[in-house]
């Protein structure tokens, strides 16, 4: 009898979960399954998101049920769902002891102590309440079964929920298998304690509100040393916009860990330009804001603060999604590698449009170059265009 009643529950559930999607469109019909107006405006949903394992059968009880209320008149069209996206699994390592009757006694690795070699691999556990040893069982699937579940919790308590969030969502693509890490934890936590304290760096010169070249490098902390780093405003912000659009693209692929990638790069390029003036002040808020905006589904509660507080509005959620400049894409400069008898020797940088003969004689009067020749002639010059020069002694 109880195993009847679990298997129908069970089925119930299922019942109920297949047509719930529709329903949604429906809160407040009281007169049927759903309102044939609302479910007409909002299905069919775009995007389904499931475990393979639970999918695959739910997937098959809605679309028949779909089917079932398109025939009846209550939607239409004649599938239930736009884009299918099955998330792989979250796996970690298992610890165990061997215990009566050869069951094993499957342990938590939030209570394990591990002992790694120098390349990080596990090489001995041990049980931290007695400081006993336990086997070191494979990296499997968490479940129950195994005991090898992560408290979502105890991280929200160490680090926060976005750091939770943008550590899965950067492990790995959503599609493949997660692998746990503590140290992978650590890692995000660490980056956005560098969004953080950056944009702490811009507030701290908008409360200055320096006015002139000065005023800015003054506010900043810049010295003459800066100005040899050779790094160019327009150069970061073209970095900015190329990987806005890498961004942009992958969102669209709900390929969120190459996000977080693109996100990385935006910070690592408006972090290291120096700002003698307003313009490349400007740059760093215009790259700041895009930046708060792409990590905004991925740790909205860091990106909702730094919103409001940077002073770009009250509500990041009604801001614009961030749009490529096509023109901040376009390379006035480019940066050539030259070579002599095909080794790395240097670099030259010049206009776009630079012509053959120039570039060969700019290559000539490269420092290392000139120093190979030692008074010499060149046998020849090579120019590949946008590439690289070769010059043949």
């Amino acid at each position: 009898g109880g195993k009847a009643r679990r298997e129908t529950d069970t089925m119930d559930t299922f019942v109920e979960s297949s047509w719930y999607y529709a329903r949604y469109t429906s809160p407040q019909c009281t007169t049927g399954m759903v309102d044939k107006a609302a479910a007409q405006k909002w299905l069919p949903v775009d995007q389904y998101i499931g475990g393979i394992e639970h999918a695959i059968l739910h997937l098959l009880y809605a679309r028949f049920f779909h089917k079932l209320m398109r025939d009846e008149g209550l939607v239409q069209g004649d599938e239930p769902f736009k884009n299918l996206l099955t998330q792989g699994m979250v796996i970690a390592p298992t610890f165990y002891r061997d215990g009566e009757n050869g069951k094993k006694l499957w342990i938590n690795p939030a209570d394990v102590d591990v002992e790694t070699d120098a390349k990080g691999r596990a090489i001995g556990a041990k049980l931290k309440t007695d400081g006993q040893s336990v086997v070191i069982g494979g990296t499997e699937k968490m479940s129950k079964s195994k005991n090898n579940g992560v408290d979502p919790q105890a991280i929200i308590d160490q680090y926060g929920a976005d750091t939770a969030r943008l550590f899965m969502m950067f492990a790995a693509p959503p599609d493949q298998q997660l692998e746990w890490s503590d140290s992978g934890v650590e890692g995000s936590f660490r980056f956005l304690r560098r969004v953080w304290t950056f944009c702490a760096f811009i507030k701290k010169i908008q409360l200055v509100n320096p006015q002139s070249d000065n005023e800015f490098q003054a506010a900043c902390g810049i010295d003459g040393k800066h100005i040899m780093q050779g790094i160019y405003p327009k150069e970061v912000l073209r970095d900015i916009h190329l990987n806005l659009k890498q961004a942009n693209y992958d969102y669209q692929r709900s390929q969120f860990n190459t996000v977080v990638s693109s996100a990385m790069k935006i910070l690592n390029s408006i972090e290291k330009l120096p700002i003698f003036s307003r313009m490349e002040f400007d740059i760093v808020i215009q790259g700041a804001s895009i930046l708060i905006r792409l990590l905004s589904p991925i740790a909205p509660h860091i990106a909702q603060t730094l919103w409001k507080e940077l002073g770009y509005g009250e509500d990041i959620l009604s801001a614009p999604w961030p749009e490529v400049d096509d023109a901040a894409l376009e390379q006035d400069e480019i940066e050539l590698v030259i070579q002599v008898n095909g080794k790395l020797r240097g670099n030259l940088r010049v206009a776009k449009d630079t012509n053959n003969a120039k570039l060969e004689q700019l290559a000539l009067a490269h420092e290392a170059v000139q120093k190979l020749l030692a008074g010499g002639a060149a046998k020849k010059v090579i120019v590949v265009p946008g590439r690289l020069i070769n010059v043949v002694i």
